[in-house]
């Protein structure tokens, strides 16, 4: 039996950290410890199938071009100013900006 190679999702650590892990979670994969603080930054699911990296959102399209993950979240802005050669596979539907309101 051969062991197969985690796919390596990249998250945000960001605003949108918290809706990124609710979206893994939601596909099934427990993710033990992530929870809790701490300067862990490489987590692996309970099936060691998924290995997470938490990363800078600006960080993010440079790991995805070098092929340092496989996957990633990211915002559309930091893929537009950045200008890299990435395909946007599906848009999740948050991490929107937010009209301020001025006081």
């Amino acid at each position: 039996m051969t062991q197969e190679t985690p796919i390596t999702f990249g998250l945000p650590k960001g605003r949108n950290f918290a809706d990124v892990i609710k979206l893994i979670k939601n596909a099934g994969y427990e993710l033990p410890d992530i929870d809790k603080k701490g300067r862990q930054l490489i987590y692996f699911s309970n099936c060691k199938r998924l290995r997470l990296v938490i990363l800078r959102d600006t960080d993010i399209p440079a790991y995805i071009e070098h092929g340092a993950v496989d996957i990633a979240v990211a915002g559309k802005d930091m893929l537009m100013e950045q200008n890299k050669d990435l395909y946007e596979p599906v848009d999740l539907g948050f991490g929107y900006c937010r009209d301020r309101k001025s006081t």
